[in-house]
C-alpha cells in the first residue's frame, strides 16, 4: 500500500509515526494496533525499523478517526477505500443536515494564508471562477504583514522563507497560531523534509496539483467539523474524579517483596497474595503516571487510571494493615 500511495502522491513516505499522530490526532500505539490487526495502512520500513507514512496513509487515517468520532468502529471502516470513506462521511453529514458533497468546498471557517511566490496563482487555485466559500485572509510573498489569528490554514512555500527552513517554519507556524500548516516544495533534501514532518505540517510537492491541494484543505475542514460537533467529546475523562494520586504508600517494595514470598505458619496465604497484588497494583500506578500519551484524551485516561490505582492501592495497604496486625506479622 505504501508504494502505491507513495507513488499516487508524488512523493516518498516522510512522516515518522509520532507526525502522524500530531496531524491525526491518533496515539502512536493506536495507529500500531491498526495496522497489526487491520492492516489500515501499510507503512515502509527505515533501514533501522522505524515506520514511514506517505500523505495518503496519513490522509486515510485522518478519514477513519473522524469515522470513529461519528460512532463507526474500526472493524466497520478499515477495509474502505479512500473515496469510500469520504462516502462514509458524507452519509452521516446528510443525516445530520449537512448535505455538502466529499467534492464541495469548506465552509467560510476555511481561512487561508498563503506565504508564497506564487501567491496569485494559488489563490486562483483555490477560490476558482465557479466560487468558493475558502477565504483567502492573506496573501503575501513574504509573512511579513500576516496577522496572528487571522487565518486557520497556513499555506507556506519554501521558496518565500530566506533562512533554515526548518527553523523558519516552526517560528511562522507559532507565530501565526493556526490549526493546520502546509508546506510547498520543490528540491529540498529528505532530512529537512523529514524534520519539517515532524513539526506536523503537510507537505506539498511541486509544481502543485489544485485538486490535491483543494481536498487538503477540504479535508481538514470537514475533519475539523466532525471533531467540533460529534457526540464523542475530546474531554472524556474530564469529569471523571483524580483524587487518590496524593495517598502516601505505607509499604516500601522491599517490605512487600518479603510478604509475597514469606512462608505462611498457617493454611492462610492472605498476606502473600495481598502483598503481590500491592506490588502490581504499585507497577501499574506508576506505569500509568509516567506513561507518555500523544492525544489530549489518552493523557486524561492514563491520568485517571492513575488515580484510580492509586486509590485501590491505598485500599489494599490499610486490608494489609489489619490483616498483618491480626496474624502478629511485623516487617
Amino acid at each position: 500500500m505504501s508504494s502505491n500511495n507513495a507513488a499516487n502522491s508524488g512523493q516518498a513516505p516522510l512522516y515518522k509515526i509520532g507526525a502522524v499522530s500530531r496531524l491525526t490526532g491518533l496515539p502512536s500505539n493506536t495507529i500500531r494496533t491498526w495496522e497489526r490487526r487491520y492492516q489500515v495502512v501499510e507503512p515502509e520500513r527505515t533501514p533501522s525499523g522505524g515506520r514511514v507514512y506517505s500523505d495518503k496513509d496519513v490522509v486515510r487515517l485522518q478519514l477513519i478517526a473522524a469515522l470513529l468520532d461519528l460512532d463507526e468502529s474500526i472493524s466497520s471502516v478499515s477495509g474502505l477505500s479512500e473515496e469510500e470513506l469520504r462516502h462514509r462521511i458524507q452519509r452521516h453529514q446528510q443525516m445530520t443536515g449537512n448535505t455538502a458533497s466529499p467534492t464541495d468546498t469548506p465552509n467560510p471557517t476555511s481561512r487561508i494564508a498563503i506565504i508564497s511566490k506564487d501567491h496569485r496563482v494559488l489563490s486562483d487555485m483555490l477560490t476558482p471562477a465557479t466560487g468558493s466559500a475558502v477565504s483567502i485572509t492573506y496573501s503575501s510573498d513574504a509573512p511579513d504583514g500576516f496577522i496572528q489569528g487571522s487565518a486557520n490554514i497556513m499555506v507556506v512555500d519554501l521558496d518565500a522563507l530566506p533562512g533554515d527552513p526548518v527553523y523558519e517554519v516552526k517560528t511562522l507556524t507559532k507565530h501565526a497560531d493556526v490549526d493546520a500548516t502546509i508546506v510547498l516544495y520543490s528540491f529540498c533534501r529528505s532530512l529537512t523534509l523529514v524534520s519539517l514532518s515532524e513539526q506536523g505540517v503537510r507537505l506539498v510537492r511541486k509544481p502543485v496539483n489544485p485538486v490535491i491541494l483543494r481536498r487538503l484543505i477540504e479535508d481538514h475542514a470537514r475533519v475539523s467539523r466532525i471533531l467540533r460537533t460529534s457526540r464523542r467529546s475530546r474531554k472524556t475523562f474530564d469529569e471523571l474524579p483524580k483524587e487518590g494520586v496524593d495517598q502516601p504508600r505505607r509499604f516500601t517494595n522491599e517490605q512487600l517483596t518479603r510478604l509475597a514470598n514469606i512462608a505462611a505458619e498457617t493454611d492462610c496465604e492472605c498476606p502473600n497474595h495481598l502483598s503481590t497484588l500491592l506490588v502490581n497494583l504499585v507497577a501499574f500506578e506508576d506505569y500509568s503516571s509516567r506513561c507518555e500519551s500523544e492525544g489530549e484524551d489518552d493523557a486524561l485516561l492514563h491520568r485517571y487510571l492513575h488515580s484510580q490505582t492509586a486509590k485501590a492501592r491505598s485500599f489494599m495497604e490499610v486490608a494489609l494493615t489489619h490483616l498483618l496486625e491480626h496474624d502478629g506479622i511485623e516487617l
